[in-house]
């Protein structure tokens, strides 16, 4: 089934803030953010890039009672007060 899917790339979070043309994806997963918010939202920022026209889906998925878990939920509060001073 994979195999019909004519645009799915998969890359690491490193690899998908560093200089790829991700804007003919439309759904983006992702299956840990790193340790830096950077690179998470430049990743972010790649799928939204012209001449992207399609509207884009994040999807974050965190298993339970993992580091990752934890991880994203420490960079969110960090944006979160990151956030509240630019405000």
């Amino acid at each position: 089934e994979l195999a019909s899917w004519s645009d799915v790339l998969g890359v690491q979070i490193q690899t998908g803030r560093t200089g790829l043309d991700l804007t003919k994806a439309r759904i983006a997963i992702f299956l840990s953010t790193g340790y830096s918010s950077g690179d998470y939202e430049q990743a972010i920022v790649r799928l939204h890039r012209p001449p992207q026209e399609k509207p884009v889906r994040i999807i974050n998925i965190h298993c339970s009672k993992t580091i990752h878990k934890k991880i994203a939920k420490i960079l969110q509060d960090k944006k979160n007060v990151v956030d509240s001073l630019r405000a």
